[in-house]
């Protein structure tokens, strides 16, 4: 456990995380090896470290009846890879870029990405080192619809071919039509016309042709 962390457990902290405006807060419950976890007495955040901007406590709230209203599940030391499958099969929220945070549930964990099913955005690959934070909400159904919890899947679709690194994935799109970093950005969405690593070329609805360092892409779709 980092060192400068631990004198802050089992209090309330306030965190920035990248890209996202507003922070979050919470009882700091766990500091694994890669990421911390917060409860705010109803859902729990695992948020990787290398996505923390800024860190600071609250208010001194470390009473005995706090402490209590952790589950003991979470008070073991974990790791982003560990709390990601530890998620398949159980609904839950993510957060990569964006205004909005995705809600659905990790199928898939790979080398360096995990493919995560969207009643909303259907099948997602997602690059690690960009998730922001994996959050496991109270809610027991996507968008209190009980019937889309027969979609839930351990594994991806048969049609899907997943390779091992998420370079790799983005590879056996070439050629398809591709939605990248959720499509918040006009540019983002096309026909990957041409993938030579670490550069993609994306060609948009009118012809028009752009290229993407790969470091850049953070989720990609085939619609």
């Amino acid at each position: 456990m980092n060192a400068l962390l631990a004198p802050y457990l089992k209090t309330c902290v306030e965190i920035d995380i990248s890209g996202r405006k507003i922070p979050l807060s919470g009882m700091l419950v766990d500091v694994g090896s890669d990421l911390l976890v917060l409860f705010d007495q109803r859902d729990f955040f695992y948020v990787p470290l290398v996505h923390l901007r800024a860190f600071r406590r609250t208010r001194d709230d470390t009473g005995e009846e706090n402490r209590q209203a952790v589950p003991r599940e979470h008070e073991n030391g974990l790791s982003c890879r560990q709390a990601l499958t530890n998620a398949i099969g159980v609904f839950c929220e993510i957060y990569v870029t964006g205004n909005q945070p995705l809600y659905g549930y990790v199928v898939n964990v790979l080398n360096d990405y995990f493919v995560f099913d969207s009643p909303v955005h259907n099948t997602v690959f997602v690059a690690m080192r960009h998730l922001k934070y994996l959050a496991v909400p109270s809610a027991a159904d996507a968008y209190a619809v009980s019937a889309w919890r027969g979609r839930k899947r351990s594994a991806p679709p048969p049609a899907v071919n997943l390779a091992k690194v998420f370079d790799q994935q983005i590879k056996k799109c070439e050629g398809q039509f591709v939605v990248l970093n959720l499509g918040e950005q006009p540019d983002k969405s096309g026909y990957l016309r041409k993938v030579e690593y670490p550069m993609l070329e994306l060609v948009g609805g009118k012809g028009e042709a752009s290229l993407l360092h790969a470091e850049h892409v953070q989720t990609i779709q085939l619609p």
